[in-house]
């Protein structure tokens, strides 16, 4: 099962050696990395190419933002299932094992995430981080319990599915992921890991998770979707 890891990377110099260093040590191999540089103007690119692992790909490509980034990345993936890491955030070794054996275990799912970790505090992002992974009775009902849900550096998403639904949004700058989760959880079955296999890393600066929780729930662009959504009879 080839995973295609997708990372999307701006003016990334100070961290994508540890973003891609966490790939390259994963204990799961069969991957490709496809690093989509969206018009940086430092070094990404060049640090980038001293990699010399044949399954590391570089692909550059004007500024256009993060979604049109990711979505480059998974119209040039080779794999059936994509894998997103941020280029400034970090995977556990055990990060692709875990999730690749659980999207095997429950076939038909079109999503599994796993738990994460806060870089500054160490704190466990996701209040429910006992049991087995297992199929989510609802996401949304998850999130609204947690205060939390999936997040792009901890997610492995069924390529085709995600294509069909639209990838990413092009011109939302914050809540873009958040969109996209929303459309995959009203269109299949999603698993989740309790073990916090991937770190936020928070210290960055423009990090998402410094704005309140309650501005991401009632974000016009996933209200914007709900509705269109709703009105074409997509929503279960």
């Amino acid at each position: 099962m080839l995973v295609s890891v997708v990372i999307p990377a701006y003016n990334a110099e100070k961290h994508i050696r540890r973003s891609l260093g966490s790939v390259l040590a994963q204990t799961y191999t069969e991957f490709e990395v496809i690093v989509v540089d969206d018009g940086s103007m430092d070094q990404t690119s060049d640090i980038v190419r001293s990699y010399t692992d044949p399954r590391v790909r570089l692909v550059q490509q004007p500024n256009g933002g993060v979604s049109a980034a990711r979505n480059q990345g998974v119209e040039l993936a080779r794999g059936d299932w994509i894998a997103f890491i941020d280029a400034d955030d970090r995977w556990e070794p055990t990060f692709l094992e875990t999730v690749v054996r659980t999207a095997r275990k429950f076939p038909g799912v079109v999503a599994v995430f796993t738990n994460f970790r806060d870089s500054v505090t160490g704190r466990v992002m996701i209040p429910a981080k006992d049991g087995e992974a297992r199929v989510l009775e609802s996401y949304f009902s998850f999130v609204l319990r947690n205060k939390q849900g999936m997040w792009s550096s901890c997610v492995l998403v069924h390529r085709e599915t995600l294509r069909r639904i639209g990838g990413f949004p092009i011109g939302v700058t914050h809540g873009e992921d958040l969109d996209t989760w929303a459309r995959l959880a009203w269109t299949g079955p999603i698993a989740y890991v309790p073990e916090p296999l991937a770190t936020y890393h928070t210290e960055t600066e423009g990090s998402a998770m410094k704005m309140p929780l309650e501005k991401w729930l009632c974000h016009p662009s996933i209200a914007k979707t709900f509705q269109e959504w709703r009105r074409d009879g997509k929503i279960p």
